[in-house]
């Protein structure tokens, strides 16, 4: 007779939830389903004390570890603070390439539209650079950053 087999519990399964002492405690934060050590920037997979605890020990000479009371919350909050800026400037750049890319393909599309050729989008280019220039000299290097030479065109248009 053979022996059933055993079915391994998932991490869906066992619904872990991030425990908040464990920022005060460990310097970890949750992300999704993951955490992530304010100290070292490194993702914890497993949201678990144990390997939060584990990766803290890790830090045992880190110049956060001896605080205590007050002065752990101030660095806590310190801590966080810097990796919510650094977020933002992520996110900024993100949006930024992402405007960039919509505004080629919006420039490619028209030229497709128009039957026009593809090496007439640098035309564009200099089109919209000089009355930005004008109006508004602080936006004039967004302007420089879109990407229009005619093979550009031709990916944007075909993979559209």
């Amino acid at each position: 007779m053979s022996k059933p087999k055993i079915r391994k519990r998932t991490l869906q399964e066992e619904r872990r939830v991030f425990n908040e002492e464990w920022e005060l405690q460990f310097y970890v934060v949750a992300v999704k389903d993951k955490m992530m050590c304010f100290l070292c920037n490194s993702v914890i997979t497993t949201v678990k004390k144990y390997n939060a605890n584990q990766h803290y020990a890790t830090h045992k000479y880190h110049k956060y570890v001896a605080l205590e009371c007050e002065a752990r919350k101030e660095a806590l909050k310190k801590l966080k603070l810097q990796n919510q800026q650094q977020r933002q400037v992520f996110q900024s750049v993100s949006r930024q390439g992402t405007n960039i890319t919509e505004a080629t393909y919006r420039i490619a599309y028209i030229l497709g539209k128009k039957g026009k050729s593809y090496s007439g989008a640098e035309l564009v280019k200099d089109c919209t650079i000089e009355p930005v220039s004008c109006l508004d000299p602080d936006k004039v290097c967004k302007h420089k950053k879109l990407l229009l030479s005619r093979w550009t065109m031709i990916r944007a248009t075909k993979s559209q």
